[in-house]
């Protein structure tokens, strides 16, 4: 981890106990545990998907904006069926913080190219978001 997201963490959290009136206290706040990520993603059924196509789920701390998003983790499900896909994201858990920004980015790929995307970045793990999502796909124009 760079310095300048250490330094940036420290701020954050420093920041949020002040806020909280110091009822939690950094032994606490390390004590955190996350579940890892599942969830399921629906595709239209009109969709015609061709053989060879990759459907790939990504974990990104988003934390800093501006800098760049750092993968956490990957799942690539090769040929997936087109109703019903369940997805399970690990991740190593010292790469969370509880004042952090991650964010599941989805896509579905024919070769190179993004046919299909989720809608947008979905919240997930810290700051109230979960860490079960359902996620809809839209065409890639």
């Amino acid at each position: 981890m760079s310095t300048r997201r250490s330094y940036f963490y420290i701020l954050i959290i420093l920041a949020a106990v002040l806020a909280a009136g110091c009822t939690s206290s950094p032994e606490e706040l390390e004590q955190l545990s996350y579940k890892p990520i599942t969830g399921s993603i629906i595709m239209d059924e009109s969709v015609v998907l061709k053989t060879g196509i990759a459907l790939e789920i990504r974990l990104l701390d988003v934390t800093v904006a501006g800098d760049e998003e750092i993968q956490l983790s990957k799942q690539i499900i090769k040929n997936p069926n087109k109703s019903r896909i369940n997805f399970l994201l690990r991740f190593d858990q010292a790469d969370i913080q509880p004042f952090g920004r991650y964010v599941v980015r989805i896509a579905v790929y024919e070769g190179e190219t993004a046919i299909y995307q989720s809608a947008g970045d979905t919240d997930v793990l810290t700051r109230g978001n979960p860490d079960t999502i359902s996620e809809t796909l839209v065409p890639v124009f």
